[in-house]
């Protein structure tokens, strides 16, 4: 079966996107081509998958759940850029000069917020010393 990208209207919430583009940006600077909207093209991907993934598909019963978690689930790499820049923001402040031990915990203490109870857990459970295993 081949996929007929251009045989589907076009969604309510495409024509909603780009009634609102338009607003925004002014009629002659939005494109108009679903091809570069992700969520029309997920929406369209759904739309031929539908079918197959009918209710009545007794052989397949999760299928039709996992294909349209994934065909409709759009990846960002936002959490992604958004470590990378505070990285740059602690190696900026520290001038480079910070081995990798010590960038590592600043940045994990700077995405992850307050330690405070993690590092109370963590003194609750004493370290074992190598050193005392070894005379045992």
């Amino acid at each position: 079966m081949v996929f007929d990208w251009e045989g589907f209207d076009k969604s309510k919430l495409f024509q909603t996107r780009l009634e609102r583009r338009k607003r925004r940006l002014g009629e002659d600077e939005v494109d108009e081509d679903w091809k570069k909207d992700l969520g029309e093209v997920a929406t369209r991907i759904w739309e031929w998958w539908r079918p197959i993934v009918a209710e009545g598909n007794k052989e397949f019963p999760a299928f039709k759940f996992a294909l349209k978690r994934i065909a409709l689930l759009q990846v960002s790499s936002c959490d992604v850029e958004r470590v990378f820049s505070q990285l740059k923001l602690v190696r900026d402040r520290c001038n480079d000069n910070l081995l990798e031990d010590m960038l590592e915990v600043r940045l994990f203490a700077l995405c992850n917020g307050n330690l405070k109870s993690l590092l109370i857990k963590a003194w609750e459970f004493p370290l074992v010393d190598v050193d005392d295993e070894d005379d045992e």
